[in-house]
């Protein structure tokens, strides 16, 4: 499934429709995805409903929770979220599983 804003592949697009729905419409709301949508539409939208900093404190509440649950944060877009606002942030990854394993070489 592709779209002219170049629509990510996610589970929800597979769901039943108002799962997906809601997945497209978090998606827009956070990525901005809404160049497929009518210049007055959006206006309209954000008229009544405004972003009230919104980029801002998505990013600085998911930091505090990948923080707070790194581990949980480890294979999701919080990750990088927290790495980027906290510089001590370290999770272990696939390279660190490989050089534990217990092989000599």
């Amino acid at each position: 499934m592709q779209r002219s804003s170049q629509m990510a592949e996610y589970i929800s697009n597979y769901k039943r429709p108002e799962v997906s729905l809601v997945g497209s419409g978090a998606g827009a709301d956070v990525l901005g995805g809404v160049g497929d949508l009518p210049a007055d539409s959006v206006k309209a939208i954000l008229s009544a409903f405004p972003r009230l900093q919104f980029k801002q404190q998505f990013v600085q509440t998911c930091g505090e929770i990948a923080n707070k649950y790194p581990g949980v944060a480890r294979r999701t877009f919080m990750r990088d979220i927290a790495e980027r606002t906290n510089p001590a942030y370290k999770v272990s990854n696939s390279c660190d599983a490989i050089a534990k394993a217990l092989f000599s070489e």
